[in-house]
């Protein structure tokens, strides 16, 4: 079912959506802001349900996890009455506020009693989180709390908490990455990029997304991972095996470690790419504006180069086409020679 379809017990039900109430995403943020503009008559339906799963937050000695969060309140809302007479009962039920601050659902009391006996109230806690941005031209390598290695790519961006949670580990990616992740059993590692979500226990691997297009590029080095989206698409990755999602189409391949994953290494390679493809990748890589007359050649180009410099690899794209090209500080002035 679409989200333009869903009612509030559906929302309530969606694991995607308790993940944006939880979490604070700037990812899911995004999402959930373009989705709004663009179901407009959708807005107050949504924000029902988002009242009502941050009236409800319990925790116990065993804290809960997002999918189990949902689970809760999908058992809470198997029984309920329609919306005239849930009204009614909430009038009748003083008792019940005083645990569900919204007068939209009305829970079970068998659901009432085993969260009251199960779950305490969540004390207020404020996580504090970091975010890290890289312009173009620059990549940076840190570790977060748990130890996983992050090499976070030129024009991209990542959030995540300063120290994770006894329960999850939940960062937020915009852009490009690669992840060497602890292992921990315990606690499994989740990166969640626009609607997707990548879930690992130990293993490395990279995601690639791109929040216009809507796509994530998602590919497995070692170890085992997961991916899901809010949609309810769900595919598992093997070594080697490289997931390319888009609104349009979802497919797994093999893929070359070079081309996809060379940058982390210094790599720069170009395979079978357009000219606005190597433009947008020197662009990125070298931290420069390129501004050319025409397209810098014609068809497409292959090429790989290792700690290279801007001035080497230009030289090497001209053998495919006449042009000059001049570098003045942040600025690359390409022109064709005229017939």
């Amino acid at each position: 079912m679409a989200y333009q379809d869903f009612k509030v017990d559906d929302f309530l039900k969606d694991a995607f959506f308790i993940d944006w109430v939880r979490n604070e995403s700037f990812e899911a943020d995004q999402f959930w802001k373009d989705w709004m503009q663009k179901n407009p008559d959708r807005v107050k339906t949504l924000l029902a349900a988002k009242q009502i799963a941050i009236s409800i937050n319990y925790k116990s000695a065993k804290k809960l996890t997002n999918e189990e969060f949902a689970q809760i309140l999908a058992g809470a809302l198997k029984d309920t009455t329609p919306y005239a007479r849930r009204r009614r009962l909430v009038k009748q039920q003083h008792w019940i506020r005083q645990l569900v601050a919204s007068v939209l659902l009305l829970l079970t009391i068998g659901t009432v009693y085993w969260l009251q006996h199960n779950y305490q109230a969540k004390t207020a806690q404020t996580t504090k989180f970091i975010t890290k941005a890289n312009p173009k031209g620059q990549k940076t390598t840190f570790k977060l709390s748990d130890s996983t290695s992050v090499i976070l790519n030129a024009k991209s961006a990542i959030k995540f908490p300063e120290v994770f949670s006894d329960e999850e580990k939940v960062v937020y990616l915009e852009g490009d990455a690669f992840f060497e992740v602890a292992n921990d059993q315990s606690r499994p590692f989740k990166v969640i990029n626009g609607r997707v979500i990548i879930r690992v226990l130990g293993t490395s691997f990279y995601v690639k997304g791109d929040s216009i297009r809507r796509e994530v590029q998602v590919a497995l080095v070692h170890g085992k991972i997961s991916v899901t989206d809010d949609k309810g698409y769900s595919a598992v990755l093997l070594p080697g095996e490289m997931l390319n999602y888009s609104p349009e189409d979802i497919e797994k391949t093999a893929f070359d470690y070079d081309q996809i994953i060379g940058w982390v290494h210094n790599k720069l390679v170009f395979h079978n790419a357009t000219s606005r493809e190597v433009i947008n990748r020197l662009e990125s890589w070298y931290g420069v504006d390129l501004i050319a007359d025409e397209p810098i050649f014609e068809g497409r180009y292959s090429g790989s180069f290792e700690n290279e410099t801007l001035k080497n690899v230009l030289d090497d794209i001209k053998f495919t086409s006449s042009f000059q090209y001049r570098i003045d500080d942040k600025k690359v002035i390409i022109k064709h020679a005229k017939p």
